[in-house]
């Protein structure tokens, strides 16, 4: 009964009266009185995606989307693709739909609103492609997954990463950097 009350007390919260009676185990007291799941929680960061992690389950904010293109695949056919930035609390990345999944959430996804995503697959980015800070993107070419969900206003719409003037010089190009200035004079060409 000792341990009950220890256990509780620790995890502050109050005993279901059955178990202070003594008629539940410690392991059907903790069953009891567990908090529900938070499912915040499940959700793997942008920053941390790599391709030693293929399981993933994101939920972030599309910042933009890019117009369905058409082009020629490996096998001749033509073959749709678009592309979106996905941006959470952790950092922003592109994912790329081809084909089928080009075809089924180019209609769903809309910029400004809050999906989740998973089933895709993570390469290396494409810099010739790819603007996102990211080393990785997304690619989702088969059974890629996106869901809405509710927007509890925790992601940014826009999220910036301000550069000094002296660092985009040392940068390799191509790059992309977010500088905020004053301009102070302007004269037309």
């Amino acid at each position: 009964a000792k341990s009950h009350l220890v256990q509780a007390f620790r995890l502050n919260r109050p005993l279901p009266p059955l178990a202070a009676a003594g008629r539940r185990s410690n392991i059907t007291a903790m069953a009891a009185t567990a908090a529900p799941i938070d499912t915040s929680m499940a959700y793997f960061p942008i920053s941390e995606i790599s391709n030693y992690h293929p399981k993933w389950l994101v939920r972030a904010r599309v910042t933009s989307k890019g117009q369905v293109r058409t082009f020629n695949g490996r096998n001749g056919q033509a073959t749709q693709v678009f592309d979106c930035s996905l941006l959470d609390e952790s950092g922003e990345i592109r994912a790329n739909f081809f084909g089928a999944m080009a075809e089924k959430y180019n209609s769903v996804i809309e910029q400004g609103k809050v999906y989740t995503f998973s089933r895709g697959t993570v390469r290396i980015a494409n810099r010739q492609y790819n603007r996102c800070n990211h080393r990785y993107e997304l690619t989702f070419d088969r059974d890629g997954l996106v869901e809405p969900v509710a927007d509890d206003g925790k992601i940014e719409a826009v999220k910036f990463n301000f550069v000094d003037l002296r660092a985009v010089q040392s940068r390799a190009l191509p790059c992309s950097v977010d500088i905020c200035g004053i301009v102070v004079n302007y004269r037309q060409p």
